[in-house]
């Protein structure tokens, strides 16, 4: 048997591993900058055509709008949005208004927002599990394809939205092994207050203070008192950090509510895929169709869509979806679980594609659930470039994916359950709270949990092989071997 660790090495890195995570983000930062410098989003005609598209036009003009008229809108004159938060536009202003309208600068600075995050991944880990598994998971973290396609080519709020993810998982893991401690009331809430700027920048972690109770009432079972205190400061600084916008809603609409995006999303992002397969249709023109019944449930009850605010209307997109998804539950299943298989499948090659000009695919693998054809149709489609970089991709996600189904079965038996727990709580929340849309951005949230699983994994397998060969070259059985030296490899590395 293993014997659990220690939660941190109680003493600072040695140089070896400060060397070695210099290392790694220098890796990270090329990685990135190769992409960036290949896709050249300061040319005009690339920024029109590739980089201003889908949800940047709308960050582009909200960040323009609100530098020229101070104004959270598309336009001066416009009606004010209900669709986004306010933190990621907020960042877009602050760096148009020092740069320019220059969209690649934002990018420039996701990718230090990225970089920051793989260093504070490896400090998390390392002190939840070990530095090899902190090394290993920045490692994965420096090279993850689709967390350098979101940070260097895409204005999107992916990266800083995932940076205050991993100081949330920074914040709420045990420290020193204990999780009350003196600075316990202070780190939790600080913990709200990072869920809550999260919050501000995407939705979907809205919920995320119901996990961090859930794992606070679970670690500290025998003592209530600690949980209840430490899960109601999280969630009162949480609170405190979104009701600014949730006022500016209250005021602005009549609606005591952070966003649309949950109604919008739970009609054109989780209706629409099946009721593409029902219909027969490609995704556009059932999103279309339905947003069209939502607006002829507006006039069919005396009102006009036009004079309604947008979450009156959002009021009516949930409805339309809940009666789709009441009326066949089965297929409403079928569709989730097709989502979540697409979004572990999906190599994200169309975004890569379009990101390297490549002529747009025509195949929508939400509308099969067989997965050998879904690869077929993508391989009749696809084409050379986009095989070469389907290839590096899908090695790369089966590698992390293997690591992280071993990493999830040898850790209980190896480190603290509670940290294991953490990491699987926020891990699941992401991925499930994604739905049937399975698109390939969807899952950037869920990467560094997975991934520390990986690394988990992976320094199990590394840590046999050494052990191993000290066995043999001691001329010891390799049970021998004591549980320290396995698990630490203390007597061969360093």
């Amino acid at each position: 048997m293993y014997p659990r660790t220690l939660q941190t090495r109680g003493h600072p890195f040695s140089a070896r591993t400060k060397t070695r995570i210099l290392i790694i983000l220098f890796v990270c930062l090329a990685a990135r900058l190769v992409l960036f410098g290949v896709f050249q989003p300061w040319n005009p005609d690339v920024e029109s055509e590739r980089v201003l598209w889908r949800d940047a036009v709308g960050y582009h003009r909200l960040a323009i709008t609100l530098i020229e008229a101070h104004r959270f809108a598309y336009e001066k004159t416009g009606q004010p949005d209900a669709l986004r938060t306010p933190l990621y536009p907020g960042l877009v202003a602050i760096t148009y208004s020092a740069f320019g309208y220059r969209p690649w600068v934002v990018m420039v600075v996701q990718i230090l927002l990225d970089i920051l995050a793989c260093l504070l991944m490896f400090l998390s880990l390392s002190r939840m599990f070990d530095e090899k598994v902190g090394l290993l998971a920045a490692g994965f973290y420096s090279l993850e394809p689709f967390l350098i396609l979101y940070s260097a080519a895409n204005l999107v709020s992916d990266s800083l939205f995932i940076l205050l993810v991993i100081l949330t998982l920074y914040l709420v893991a045990p420290y020193k092994g204990e999780i009350a401690s003196r600075r316990g009331l202070l780190r939790f809430g600080l913990s709200g207050l990072s869920i809550g700027l999260a919050t501000l920048t995407r939705p979907v972690s809205i919920y995320l203070p119901v996990c961090v109770a859930i794992f606070l009432l679970l670690a500290c079972r025998r003592n209530a008192r600690i949980a209840l205190r430490y899960s109601a400061v999280t969630i009162v600084v949480f609170l405190i950090t979104i009701s600014p916008w949730l006022y500016r809603n209250l005021k602005t609409f009549g609606y005591l509510s952070l966003s649309t995006s949950g109604q919008y999303n739970l009609l054109v992002l989780d209706v629409t895929p099946m009721e593409m397969s029902r219909r027969h249709l490609d995704r556009e023109t059932v999103k279309q169709e339905l947003l069209a019944e939502a607006d002829e449930m507006m006039e069919n009850a005396g009102k006009n869509p036009s004079e309604l605010n947008r979450f009156q209307v959002a009021e009516y997109w949930n409805r339309l979806a809940r009666r789709y998804i009441a009326d066949n539950p089965t297929a409403f299943a079928h569709g989730y679980l097709l989502g979540v298989s697409n979004l572990f499948l999906n190599l994200g090659t169309t975004d890569y594609g379009r990101t390297l000009g490549l002529k747009p695919m025509q195949v929508d693998f939400l509308q099969d659930m067989n997965v050998l054809g879904r690869l077929r149709a993508f391989m009749k489609e696809a084409g050379m470039a986009r095989l070469l970089i389907a290839a590096p991709i899908a090695i790369f996600l089966l590698l992390s994916y293997l690591g992280a189904a071993l990493g999830v079965i040898v850790s209980w038996r190896i480190y603290d359950w509670r940290n294991i727990l953490l990491v699987l709580l926020f891990g699941l929340y992401f991925v499930l709270v994604t739905g049937p849309a399975g698109l390939a951005r969807f899952k950037l949230p869920s990467i560094p949990f997975y991934l520390a699983f990986s690394a988990i994994g992976y320094s199990f397998v590394y840590t046999k092989l050494l052990v191993r060969k000290h066995a043999q070259g001691d001329g010891r059985p390799e049970c021998a071997v004591s549980a320290s030296e396995q698990l630490h490899g203390n007597s061969v590395e360093d």
